[in-house]
């Protein structure tokens, strides 16, 4: 399609040419024509289109009030939040509450450290 646009612009400039070159249209028209001629193919031309960066799921670490802990992976902190407040917070068989507050990306010494408490 665009090598189309380009060659359908470049033959309308040779029209142009050789009819100003023959003398039938004013040299100011034969400008503005060049102009116009030249507009057309910008606005002619595809839209780059955008592509979304790919944001990747990341681990999340919260603490419950009361004690203990867990994780979840989400690609924001306000996504993890929210998946562990529903998770936790609004699910009738769960006792736990989660403290949004204590949700950060979790790191590996952070996960060895919470999971010592197991041994």
């Amino acid at each position: 399609m665009i090598d189309k646009i380009e060659s359908s612009h470049e033959m309308l400039n040779l029209v142009v040419e050789s009819i100003a070159g023959a003398g039938i249209i004013p040299p100011e028209v034969y400008a503005d024509l060049l102009v116009c001629i030249d507009t057309h193919k910008g606005l002619n031309k595809p839209k780059e289109v955008k592509v979304k960066r790919e944001v990747r799921t990341k681990e999340y670490m919260f603490t419950f009030e009361g004690g203990g802990w867990n994780t979840v992976w989400a690609k924001t902190k306000r996504g993890a939040i929210k998946k562990a407040i529903k998770e936790y917070n609004d699910n009738p068989e769960s006792t736990l509450t989660v403290r949004a507050s204590s949700v950060h990306l979790a790191t590996e010494s952070g996960l060895k450290s919470a999971c010592s408490t197991f041994y």
